[in-house]
C-alpha cells in the first residue's frame, strides 16, 4: 500500500493468459514470515527490505498444499505443505512513496 492507499497488484508473466496476483509466496525452512514476506516481494517486484514498512500481521499462519504441476515445477514433492508469506507480502509490507 502507497500513500494514497492504492495497492500493487502484478501481471504474473509466465502464463498465456491474463492472470494478476498481489506478491506472495511461501516461507523457506527456518525463515520467519517477515524475513519471507520482504525476500518474496524483493524477488517478484525488485522492491527492496528498506522501502518497505511492515504494518500489520495475519493472526495466524496460512499452509496450503502445491497442486502436482506447481510442485513439479517448484522442486517440491507432490503434495508437499507450504508455509505461507502471501498475505503478509500483500498486506503487511506496503510500498512507500
Amino acid at each position: 500500500m502507497n500513500a494514497d492507499g492504492k495497492i500493487f497488484v502484478g501481471q504474473r508473466n509466465d502464463s498465456p493468459l491474463e492472470a494478476w496476483q498481489m506478491p506472495q509466496g511461501g516461507i523457506d525452512p527456518g525463515e520467519d514470515a517477515e524475513a519471507a514476506a520482504l525476500r518474496e516481494l524483493g524477488e517478484e517486484t525488485g522492491v527492496m527490505p528498506e522501502h518497505v514498512e511492515l504494518i500489520a500481521e495475519a493472526p495466524g499462519e496460512f499452509v496450503y498444499d502445491l497442486p502436482p504441476s506447481c510442485s513439479a515445477k517448484c522442486g517440491r514433492a507432490n503434495g508437499a505443505a507450504r508455509r505461507s508469506a502471501g498475505s503478509c507480502t500483500a498486506s503487511s509490507a506496503p510500498m512507500r512513496t
